[in-house]
């Protein structure tokens, strides 16, 4: 699925630095920027593009940085 809502999420937040879309076709993917790395991408921009995508495909991988939140209702992953 490449719906682009995490390209337009960014794009609202009016930043230089943000996911756009590269590639033609089946080939066509989000990616950050041409000559730029995610690890360049605004933290807080991307953590609004991984709550913003419906499948999940784009997602915050764990960090020491930021503490987890966890849901009451969910049980503990072993």
């Amino acid at each position: 699925v490449l719906c682009g809502i995490c390209v337009r999420t960014a794009r609202l937040m009016h930043v230089s630095i943000a996911p756009t879309f590269q590639g033609r076709g089946f080939a066509a993917h989000i990616a950050p920027p041409l000559g730029r790395t995610w690890g360049e991408i605004p933290p807080d921009v991307l953590a609004a593009c991984a709550e913003a995508c419906p499948t999940g495909a784009m997602a915050l991988a764990p960090s020491p940085d930021r503490e987890e939140q966890k849901d009451a209702d969910c049980p503990e992953r072993v």
